[in-house]
């Protein structure tokens, strides 16, 4: 079984299936008028977001506020186009930096809030119960991880009786604009290839390194990888980018972030995704990426046409970069066996003393891990490369398909 990948249709005729692209998620022309980008892009979005509110007809909305910039950012368009009917909802746990600066946000702004605090005993009463596998089932669709961040809120407020006929849901997903995600290291090695091998290794890091694979099976993903880039050589870092996004976009975007929106089908809601405007991303993905490093750009444009106007100029707490100066000099004078063996020390640490995660994804990884099998019962697979919190789309991986296995043996029998 294969997905749509987005932009893309089939055809089916004469008993064949062919693939069209419809629409494509990068830009080979280069904007370099900051300035006017930003001026544009407000006119963009907004353009956007009057269209969408066409289609709710007035309906309340309901609005996972987060301490991030992508879900403020839709808070703030309610406001400035006069929406009333908006209530605002976060979860995680009572002492979770997302829970003060969403509630901060939402009175500021005049809107309903609610939180929902997650705690071990939230996660172990959803993962124990049968509502789990039913909703696995539901939002796997044997294509994609089930995504059920959201589901122990929606339900809770679902009890307490804030859900409402006709609401429509309006998260912040694939609303990342500013690059800060960019390695900084394909724009500083003045050695880098760019070309479709790059390409997928820049995939494969970024996405399949929680459940680690064999050698062999590492090869052929990669290889796979690099079919998908057609081997192409690429002019400039800019260019190998653009293909890079348009990837992320089609695959990880539509698979995984875009799937999110399952939870509130599950409960019976509406949803529009406002930052999924394509004019708006491509006008983005029209600025040079290496401009964009560290989201300075699309960060001043959010506090200078919205955070700052409407009096929510909350900045984010900045992590330690991981590609710092520090590291780059420690990589240039360590060889490459005593790198390996650091890391591999830091996973055994982190191992035994996971960190708290802020929406207590910790627990859930732990109540996971002692319903699925181990990474051997998977051919290829080695062990888990994360901690924590951090690990929870890997063990969410293989619960699934061990869901999946469970069911096939069900029907077999």
């Amino acid at each position: 079984m294969k997905s749509v990948a987005a932009g893309t249709c089939v055809v089916l005729e004469h008993g064949e299936a062919a693939a069209f692209t419809y629409a494509e998620y990068a830009s080979a022309c280069k904007l370099t008028d900051f300035d006017a980008v930003k001026r544009r892009a407000a006119e963009v979005l907004e353009e956007g977001f009057g269209r969408m509110l066409g289609t709710i007809a007035g309906r309340p909305v309901l609005l996972p506020l987060s301490s991030g910039y992508d879900s403020r950012l839709i808070a703030c368009l309610c406001r400035k186009f006069g929406l009333r009917d908006v209530v605002c909802f976060t979860y995680g746990r009572r002492d979770s930096f997302e829970v003060e600066v969403s509630r901060q946000v939402a009175e500021r702004l005049g809107y309903e809030w609610h939180y929902v605090e997650y705690t071990s005993e939230t996660w172990r009463r959803f993962l124990e119960s049968p509502a789990f596998d039913d909703y696995c089932a539901f939002s796997g669709n044997l294509t994609a991880n089930p995504h059920f961040q959201d589901f122990p809120a929606v339900m809770e407020l679902r009890r307490r009786g804030v859900l409402r006929e006709g609401m429509v849901v309006l998260p912040g997903h694939v609303g990342d604009m500013g690059g800060g995600w960019l390695p900084r290291t394909l724009f500083d090695d003045p050695a880098a290839r760019w070309d479709g091998a790059a390409a997928s290794r820049l995939v494969y890091d970024a996405f399949y390194d929680q459940n680690v694979p064999t050698a062999s099976r590492r090869a052929r993903l990669l290889e796979r990888l690099e079919r998908s880039f057609r081997g192409r050589e690429y002019p400039s870092a800019d260019a190998l980018l653009d293909d890079y996004i348009t990837w992320v976009f089609r695959v990880r975007g539509a698979n995984f972030l875009v799937n999110a929106v399952r939870v509130y089908e599950y409960w019976g809601l509406d949803w529009r995704l406002p930052l999924c405007e394509m004019h708006y991303k491509l006008l983005w993905y029209s600025v040079p990426w290496k401009t964009k490093i560290g989201s300075k750009l699309y960060d001043e444009f959010l506090f200078q046409y919205y955070f700052e106007p409407f009096d929510v100029p909350f900045r984010k707490p900045v992590p330690v970069p991981p590609g710092g100066a520090l590291r780059r000099a420690v990589k240039s004078l360590c060889p490459s066996f005593a790198l390996r063996c650091v890391r591999r020390v830091r996973g055994f640490v982190r191992r035994l003393r996971p960190a708290a995660h802020f929406n207590a994804f910790d627990d859930v990884v732990r109540i996971l891990k002692r319903k699925v099998p181990p990474p051997s019962r998977f051919p290829g697979i080695r062990r888990m490369n994360a901690s924590g919190g951090h690990m929870i789309n890997a063990v969410v991986a293989r619960y699934y398909l061990e869901l999946v296995r469970r069911s096939i043996d069900g029907e077999r029998g």
